[in-house]
């Protein structure tokens, strides 16, 4: 019945583990939709040559960056629970094969702890309720003083990245002008062509 026990539960936490990276896979396609929109709304400010809107816009943006990172170190973390998990079950379906003969069990009873295995499906069970999604969140409580700086250094930079684009954008145009009238000068009256067809 033990053994039956922790494959179950084997299973079942591994169905949360699969349900809560379908959750972040869900919200991280949402933080990206609305990284895409809040980039757009900054450069819209910056050519309309709105600073302090685009500021606004940008720490929003990098308030979704850090969620987007909070999401994958959360994934990365899940998806190595699940590693564990299954190399136990293999361990535990090892072990189901091995105690069908008695002679060979007993054999093993000095090396196999299963005390020590109860234990480490425990431990499963508590990381995985430790790393529920939202509690990731509950960390920003302990360093907000420290991002609200940060955000504001890094929404900066984002803008400053942004109007720098524009600039280079609006010379270009400049440059493209400049080149067309010069190039439209060589062709008006008065040229070494025209006084030559006049002479004749």
């Amino acid at each position: 019945m033990k053994e039956r026990t922790i494959a179950a539960s084997l299973e079942t936490y591994k169905e949360k583990a699969r349900e809560t990276i379908r959750n972040i896979d869900r919200e991280r396609m949402q933080l990206e939709f609305e990284r895409k929109k809040v980039e757009q709304q900054i450069r819209k400010a910056a050519q309309d040559g709105d600073r302090s809107s685009a500021e606004i816009h940008a720490k929003c943006l990098v308030r979704i960056k850090d969620n987007i990172k909070r999401l994958s170190v959360s994934k990365a973390q899940i998806l190595s629970l699940q590693m564990n998990m299954q190399l136990a079950k293999s361990f535990e379906v090892v072990g189901g094969i091995i105690s069908k003969s008695a002679a060979i069990m007993a054999s093993l009873n000095k090396n196999v702890n299963n005390k020590e295995m109860q234990q480490q499906l425990a431990k499963f069970s508590r990381e995985m309720q430790n790393l529920q999604i939202r509690q990731s969140y509950m960390e920003d409580s302990l360093d907000s003083a420290i991002r609200i700086d940060n955000e504001s250094s890094q929404a900066s930079k984002e803008v400053d990245m942004v109007m720098s684009e524009f600039d280079l954008l609006q010379k270009q145009k400049l440059l493209d002008i400049d080149s067309y009238m010069a190039e439209c000068a060589q062709w008006v009256p008065g040229s070494g062509d025209v006084n030559t067809v006049s002479n004749k």
